[in-house]
């Protein structure tokens, strides 16, 4: 029974990885529509992008809940040596990855410098989407420790801490885009505001599930989707407000760390075997995450040609860009040098 739990816990958290890279991908379809210019220009186009950001601005939180969920409490990995061993795979492929798309920049960006790939590796945003593998390796350094810490702790002081640090995060980049947006992290400190996120996403796996919860996550979901989007509209009139968007649909704004819990926890209350074939392809998501920019042009200029209204357009570029990804990830998995990049 104890195996078949565990079974039945890694394919909702599988399929949920999946699930989210997807919404990561739309994200990345909608965000050039959500601005000022284009409100003024196509209300229409605004709003399309809008409802689609605050459906899946949960996207990167969850991938941090997940990460905390599969190694905070798990006893191999406060042996720090045995864990970073384990780990030297990932640590190589985004050695790999931040290689290729440096190299990507270089021939797509003829007046590139040295100088500022240098700005953008300090930075940990070596390309627009990798920021996010910057962030898992600093929480894989400092899993070891937050094992120990998290075992000797009752569960309310890691509550507290998990709380304390997700407001302290979303109040700093409050300030940091509203009134100081020149202000950066650095490589070395990108993941620290997301240690809030590791830490919940390891009580959210332990915690009870039932129906009721189930119920309160669909609705504060939802409830907090709508305070998204109707924020946003008016946020983007005002020029301080227009500096704010980015911290009100990222990973630290007061309704997206509601909605990644609610996300999780609805995930969790889900029948695993309506997840089977997410949970399936969900080897696959890495490489989907890492490859799908090369995708993202050819797909706009191809659906630029078709007219397709806004409406439309993000919902079936973002189906394209993921199955093309999906397709050539799992194809080139077949091969076995090659699938060690991919998965």
């Amino acid at each position: 029974m104890e195996d078949a739990g565990r079974i039945e816990r890694m394919i909702w958290m599988d399929a949920l990885r999946l699930i989210a890279c997807f919404a990561v991908i739309c994200l990345h379809i909608a965000a050039p529509v959500v601005s000022f210019g284009v409100l003024k220009a196509d209300p229409s186009a605004w709003w399309a992008g809008n409802i689609a950001l605050s459906l899946v601005a949960w996207c990167v939180p969850v991938f941090v809940l997940i990460s905390g969920a599969v190694n905070i409490g798990n006893e191999r990995n406060a042996n720090a040596g045995a864990f970073y061993l384990r780990r030297t795979g990932f640590f190589l492929r985004v050695v790999f990855w931040t290689a290729f798309y440096i190299l990507l920049r270089f021939l797509a960006e003829p007046g590139l410098t040295c100088s500022e790939v240098w700005q953008s590796l300090m930075r940990g945003i070596p390309y627009y989407h990798l920021w996010f593998l910057c962030i898992l390796v600093g929480l894989y350094l400092v899993t070891p420790l937050l094992c120990k810490c998290v075992k000797t702790m009752p569960q309310r002081s890691r509550l507290i801490t998990a709380a304390v640090i997700l407001a302290i995060a979303s109040a700093c980049t409050f300030l940091r885009d509203g009134f100081h947006p020149s202000l950066h992290h650095t490589a070395l400190t990108l993941f620290l505001p997301f240690i809030g996120y590791y830490i919940c996403g390891y009580e959210l796996k332990i915690a009870e599930t039932s129906r009721r919860n189930h119920v309160t996550a669909v609705a504060v979901t939802l409830a907090a989707v709508l305070v998204t989007m109707f924020t946003a509209r008016w946020l983007v009139v005002g020029e301080l407000g227009r500096h704010l968007l980015g911290w009100w649909y990222g990973a630290f704004g007061p309704t997206v760390i509601v909605m990644s819990i609610g996300i999780f926890m609805l995930a969790h209350g889900i029948d695993p075997v309506r997840l089977r074939l997410a949970a399936k392809l969900s080897p696959a998501t890495f490489g989907v995450y890492v490859l799908h920019p090369v995708f993202i042009p050819f797909i706009v200029k191809t659906s630029d040609s078709l007219h397709l209204i806004p409406a439309v357009a993000i919902p079936v570029i973002a189906l394209a860009v993921f199955a093309w990804s999906l397709i050539t990830v799992l194809a080139l998995m077949r091969i076995p040098y090659l699938r060690r990049l991919f998965a």
